[in-house]
């Protein structure tokens, strides 16, 4: 790091991923923003050679190493967050990329945007066959965490971190960013972030019908904080959307499974039943 004040922090949460880790932090380096960004690997507790290939980075003043044990995706993420020594935090996956022009935009945008809380952008998922390219009304629909950049501030601000006891670590995360921000902008143009999709990823794993279960209690939770302040926000409808959409991913998927858990069903149903949001939609 060439200067005393670090700007934006990337922070990549890696387990187990000697296969991308790699190109995840080549995308970084490409963007040739050494002199104003971090990038900040939290090493959960990997069991391959994904050690190996990070630590050969180490020489860089513009990445740095935190090594943990085990403990998840959102635990890492929030021990990034909590290390991070920039003014805004942007997260990257450790199967993703980066395009080289992404921190060089967001410094520029920054810069003339004065007090942004969070800026969100277009990003491209690659599936080794097609290159699918999503706009900016749907970059603002995408509820991830990674085509966003936050104000730190603001994250410790509202106390924005990750959930450590569901599974689905980031249900929640980007529409409570929204709802709080005084001000959001969008940074139009060409995919900043590549999203590239693979069998063996997190999304694609087993899902117990507990695990289905925290996630409902987890769009439960919330309904309960955003009810108040969505009734004349602007994002009302986005945040309706999304709920009614991942309650019917979760009860798709839950009926699927050969196990008869009927408390979850009955909780889903309940949920359903009680929900504001889905009822006006």
């Amino acid at each position: 790091m060439h200067q005393d004040k670090t700007l934006i922090s990337v922070v990549l949460a890696v387990y187990n991923l000697e296969l991308y880790v790699e190109r995840a932090i080549q995308s970084f380096i490409q963007c040739r923003a050494d002199e104003f960004a971090e990038l900040i690997i939290v090493n959960d507790g990997s069991t391959d050679r994904t050690s190996e290939i990070c630590e050969k980075y180490l020489s860089r003043q513009d990445v740095r190493i935190i090594t943990k044990d085990h403990s998840g995706l959102a635990a890492a993420r929030n021990t990034g967050i909590e290390k991070s020594m920039g003014d805004y935090v942007v997260f990257l996956d450790g199967d993703d990329s980066l395009d080289e022009g992404l921190l060089q935009k967001l410094k520029l945008a920054i810069k003339e945007g004065g007090d942004v809380d969070l800026f969100y952008y277009n990003w491209q998922e690659i599936n080794n066959r097609t290159c699918i390219l999503v706009q900016e009304y749907d970059a603002m629909k995408t509820v991830a965490v990674w085509n966003k950049c936050y104000k730190k501030a603001f994250l410790d601000k509202n106390q924005l971190r990750f959930s450590e006891s569901c599974l689905f670590e980031d249900i929640g995360y980007s529409p409570r960013a929204f709802v709080l921000s005084n001000k959001v902008r969008h940074i139009s143009g060409k995919p900043l972030y590549y999203y590239h999709v693979r069998p063996d990823s997190a999304s694609h794993r087993f899902v117990t019908a507990k695990d289905r279960l925290s996630a409902i209690r987890a769009l439960k939770k919330l309904e309960r904080e955003l009810l108040p302040i969505l009734q004349s926000d602007q994002y009302a409808d986005m945040i309706t959307i999304y709920i009614m959409d991942c309650w019917w991913f979760h009860i798709r998927e839950f009926l699927k499974e050969e196990d008869d858990h009927g408390y979850v069903l009955g909780e889903f149903i309940q949920f359903l039943c009680e929900s504001i949001f889905l009822k006006s939609a």
